[in-house]
Parts: C-alpha cells; sequence; structure tokens
C-alpha cells in the first residue's frame, strides 16, 4: 500500500507543484490510512466528504496562486 501511494505521488508530480501534490497526499493518507487501517474505523461519507474539501481546497489555492503570480 505505501509503495503504490508513492508511485502515484509520483506521477501526481508529473503535472501539478510539490506544494498540492503533497498536501493532497498527505492529507488523504493521514484522513484514510491512519483512520482505517491503524484504527478500524470505518469510512463513512463524512469522512470521504472531508477528504474531498481537502482536495478541493487545495486546488482552489493552486488556482488562486497562478492567478495572483501573473
Amino acid at each position: 500500500m505505501l509503495g503504490s501511494s508513492f508511485a502515484i505521488l509520483t506521477l501526481a508530480l508529473k503535472s501539478i507543484q510539490v506544494g498540492p501534490a503533497y498536501a493532497i497526499w498527505s492529507g488523504v493518507g493521514t484522513a484514510m490510512v491512519v483512520g482505517a487501517v491503524l484504527f478500524g474505523e470505518r469510512l463513512s461519507w463524512v469522512t470521504i466528504g472531508g477528504v474531498v474539501l481537502i482536495v478541493a481546497g487545495v486546488v482552489v489555492l493552486t488556482l488562486l496562486a497562478g492567478v495572483s503570480a501573473r
């Protein structure tokens, strides 16, 4: 599982910057892997929704940073 997450991170780094890629990678990893695997928590719609909000926030910040840099 860890190897596949590093492989996916490597693929993401080919098309987006390191900051947003690492933020998404660590947010998703923390929410799902730690909660579900280590503590036996169920993945609810609230958990999945929270991860979606993290990803959406990083995307919005990335897009706004690109606009303000011009």
